[in-house]
């Protein structure tokens, strides 16, 4: 049976997730004041397979390589300090 879940992101340049196999990435977007990713499982008992995602300010250098784009965020002054209120997370998922 397929489903949607959810997982938190945290604010840092890389992290991996792992998530059923065959999950397709939908979207991004804050939810109770985090940062989340959420996914398609085409099949809740499948194994879990590690995904590698990639955070990047607006203004961060990206180095060569093979992502997809999954979505950008707005961070506000919870999760950064009050000299930085608000912030946006561009978040792409490694393909290679």
């Amino acid at each position: 049976m397929r489903r949607i879940e959810m997982d938190t992101l945290t604010v840092q340049s890389n992290q991996t997730l792992e998530l059923p196999k065959g999950s397709e990435i939908l979207c991004v977007a804050m939810q109770n004041g985090n940062p989340c990713i959420w996914y398609l499982v085409p099949d809740t008992h499948a194994r879990r397979e590690v995904r590698e995602i990639e955070v990047f300010t607006t203004g961060d250098p990206m180095y060569e390589g093979s992502r997809k784009y999954i979505g950008t965020i707005v961070v506000n002054s919870v999760l950064k300090p009050v000299e930085n209120p608000s912030f946006v997370m561009h978040v792409f998922e490694v393909t290679e």
